[in-house]
């Protein structure tokens, strides 16, 4: 019972860490299947660390008993149809539930169920669009790890998702067309639905088709899952390609843990076997290049309604938007560094004397009356008076009025210089290394240690505190790290931060309390009762001798103690779920 425990709990934690396999990261899942069909195990070894978790959540939900046997037997089925070229490459991810179902029950779906309609529709989506809509609708994938997967240029995924619902809402019409009774009003109206959604069916059709729908359940319900394409799809496909069982199995753990768990074993024993027995060891085949630039199959022209038009349309009027707002950000700065220019420039007018004529009087004084008095033309009206017998007036003002004009500036200047020309102190860069992140705390319910997942930059140092005590680790390859810490129960916060970005961040879980230890004397002998947790494993020591029991759904167990010799023994529990939790309850036991 241990090992089975601590087995299943490995993989699933993804407590063991393996080298990154140099080259195959950034390869997607379709180049790592077509170099496996060429002899890479390194490439299949890919494969595994990406998609096994799942098929081990898959597992558990089909088959209780023996979820590790089942998942390393889809897995080796799934080998053997890459190797034999009969598999053709569609969304990995589901083909995995399909093949983990089929190896724990021989599962065969109904040939007429509204879910495996879905799945006849699903299939026949060309591959690209079937794992755009199964990451990103079915699993809510972020969009870069469907890059990694798929291959996808990252501004092409909007666009692929929007073309594959379309073609998954006319496949799935289609389809139920194909099962209704040849030559019945059900066919005619299932091969019309698409035209009455878009609204471009004839009149009199439109009344037609409204008037079965009022008579007809199977094909108004048909017609609902078409309109309602985006919320229905994903629920109905992850029934059909996982079961009812996995579906709702799947469901919460993709909910808990995210769509993206790497699981860093290596691959099992057995599956390495059955690729060398599968493989030429003494020459193994170079892998075919990859033809990125394959077309896909040519879809209907009703499938596509204006929708590269659209993108086009969408991408040059954000073209248009952003040149614009450029436009407009260097209109205003010009016209701020204008105005700081021209208030620079402008000189302080001097102050007015006794001796400086002021403009009235050099209106007055002007033979020229048509001209407009200003301060610049003040030095016009000197040169006409000159030939007046008084000179000492002349000189005077010539002589005084330069004083105040060149000396009164200067003091101006020198004040409001340091004031205009002084420029704030430069802002520090931006860090623009990742923050720490926690994306998960394992504690299987409360009763483990917990294990602390998050991503940072790849080789940074990531330091994780709780309680004061500080445990440091180093993200990997992929930059994913994970650490296992001690802590006392109850309500707890852990708060991690890198070293490249030391911005902290944290989270928050539960332990519960140990299990309690406590002995009884009966008339067979000295008997034991643990409390804890309801359905826990517990590890039991006595005298440094452990065994695991699992307490009852209500959280206790009782068992007589085996003979011991006179004098005391030390007894003592803990949870014990793979990894060690909460401890303590331990007695003496004199006997």
């Amino acid at each position: 019972m241990q090992g089975e425990l601590m087995g299943d709990s490995d993989v699933v934690t993804v407590e063991q860490e393996a080298p990154a396999v140099e080259g195959m990261l950034e390869l997607s899942d379709e180049e790592l299947i077509e170099n496996t069909r060429a002899g890479s195990i390194a490439a299949f070894e890919e494969l595994w660390q990406r998609h096994s978790v799942f098929g081990l959540v898959e597992s558990r939900a089909e088959s209780a008993d023996d979820t590790d046997g089942v998942n390393t037997e889809a897995w080796t089925h799934i080998l053997h149809q890459i190797s034999d070229g009969v598999e053709t490459h569609t969304a990995f991810r589901p083909y995995l539930y399909s093949a983990v179902q089929e190896a724990a029950t021989d599962y065969t779906p109904s040939p007429d169920s509204p879910e495996t309609r879905m799945a006849q529709a699903f299939s026949t989506l060309p591959a690209r669009w079937q794992e755009v809509l199964w990451y990103r609708t079915v699993e809510k994938m972020a969009p870069d790890d469907v890059v990694l997967l798929t291959g996808i240029a990252p501004d092409a995924i909007d666009a692929t998702q929007s073309r594959a619902r379309k073609g998954l809402t006319t496949a799935w019409l289609n389809t139920n067309a194909q099962h209704a009774e040849e030559g019945s009003t059900c066919q005619w109206v299932r091969e019309h639905s698409r035209a009455f959604i878009k609204k471009t069916l004839p009149q009199h059709d439109v009344d037609a088709v409204e008037k079965h729908l009022a008579s007809c359940p199977e094909c108004r319900s048909i017609l609902a899952t078409a309109t309602a394409m985006g919320s229905q799809a994903p629920k109905m496909l992850l029934s059909a390609m996982a079961g009812a069982a996995g579906g709702a199995a799947l469901t919460h753990y993709l909910g808990t843990n995210g769509p993206v768990v790497i699981n860093e074993d290596p691959l099992p024993e057995s599956v390495i076997g059955s690729f060398f027995a599968l493989s030429s060891p003494s020459a193994p085949p170079t892998p075919p290049p990859i033809d990125t630039e394959a077309e896909e199959p040519t879809i209907p022209a009703e499938q596509l309604p204006s929708t590269y038009t659209e993108q086009e349309h969408k991408r040059r009027r954000k073209g248009a938007f952003w040149i614009a707002l450029l436009i407009a950000l260097a209109l205003i700065g010009a016209i701020v560094a204008v105005a700081i220019v021209g208030s620079r420039n402008t000189p302080t007018p001097a102050p007015a004397t006794s001796n400086q004529p002021s403009p009235t009087q050099t209106v007055s004084a002007s033979p020229v009356p048509s001209v407009t008095p200003s301060p610049s033309l003040s030095e016009e009206p000197s040169e006409e008076p000159s030939a007046e017998p008084t000179e000492e007036p002349t000189e005077e003002p010539t002589e005084a009025a330069p004083q105040p004009t060149q000396a009164a500036p200067q003091p101006t200047r020198q004040a409001t210089r340091p004031a205009t020309q002084a420029a704030p102190p430069p802002a520090p860069p931006a860090n623009t290394n990742p923050v720490a992140s926690i994306t998960n705390i394992y504690t299987n319910g409360g009763i483990s240690y917990p294990q602390i997942v998050g991503t940072s930059a790849p080789g940074d140092t990531i330091r994780v505190t709780i309680n004061g005590a500080t445990t440091t680790t180093t993200a990997d390859a992929r930059g994913n790290w994970s650490v296992t810490v001690t802590s006392p129960s109850g309500n707890q916060t852990v708060t991690a931060s890198a070293g490249l970005n030391p911005a902290p961040v944290t989270s928050s879980f539960y332990l519960a309390p140990p299990p309690a230890v406590s002995v009884s004397t009966t008339a067979q002998g000295i008997g034991l009762t643990i409390n804890g947790v309801g359905n826990a494993p517990v590890q039991i020591t006595i005298d440094g001798n452990t065994q695991v029991v699992k307490l009852n759904p209500s959280g206790s167990f009782f068992s007589m103690l085996p003979s011991l010799s006179h004098g005391p023994h030390t007894v003592s529990a803990r949870y014990f779920d793979g990894r060690p939790g909460p401890g303590g309850g331990t007695i003496t036991v004199n006997v």
